[in-house]
């Protein structure tokens, strides 16, 4: 990120994987994430986009975060 604290691709992969290192660490939450979720890098990069699209405008999500 630059210093003016503007959010961009990298920055939010950064907080991405900061964030869910710390929860899959979580003597509460690491153990429920972790048997819900098999593959981590997939599912980061899934959430990275998601987050991407969300902030950024990027269109990078393609999914449906919430289910009909």
């Amino acid at each position: 990120m630059d210093d003016d604290r503007q959010v961009d691709e990298e920055g939010l992969s950064r907080l991405v994987k900061l964030f869910y290192a710390r929860v899959r660490e979580d003597a509460e939450l690491g153990p429920i994430f972790n048997d819900a979720i098999s593959d981590w890098p997939e599912h980061l990069e899934k959430l990275a986009a998601f987050w991407s699209s969300v902030m950024l405008t990027s269109g990078r999500y393609k999914g449906q975060p919430v289910p009909a």
